[in-house]
């Protein structure tokens, strides 16, 4: 990650590998699982918990965010569109460990914004502040 100078992302997935590999390892946030919901569907969306392993033990620390943020965007997207309800028993372990997850990385990124961010040319803003 070239604008994370000082680790601080790397840091936090190092930190909290278990947690993120108890994410990889939850096949109901795997969109190949949706595709046809079942048994032998779930078995197979075990090798990502495989490959997570290979991406930390290749340090390969990009593909692990971009990984699990997909992850955490797919529960967020059962929970703002209707698959999961407030309160639901099914997938509360789900948001739990994605809370927590966003909790550690959070901290990380506005670190890489402070230290090493502003000097980046993030584009132009989506929403631009208008005079009324």
């Amino acid at each position: 990650m070239p604008v994370d100078q000082s680790g601080h992302i790397r840091s936090a997935l190092d930190e909290h590998k278990k947690l993120a590999m108890a994410l990889f390892d939850n096949s109901y946030l795997n969109r190949y699982f949706w595709k046809d919901p079942s048994k032998q569907r779930a078995r197979k969306t075990e090798k990502v918990k495989f490959d997570a392993q290979a991406w930390y033990v290749q340090g390969d620390h990009t593909l692990i965010l971009s990984r699990l943020l997909e992850r955490i965007h797919f529960l967020r997207c059962q929970l703002v569109h209707g698959a999961s309800t407030h309160n639901g028993k099914l997938n509360r372990t789900a948001v739990q460990r994605c809370s927590t997850m966003l909790g550690h990385l959070l901290p990380a990124f506005l670190l890489v914004l402070i230290d090493h961010g502003y000097t980046e040319d993030w584009g132009a803003l989506c929403y631009p502040p208008l005079a009324d």
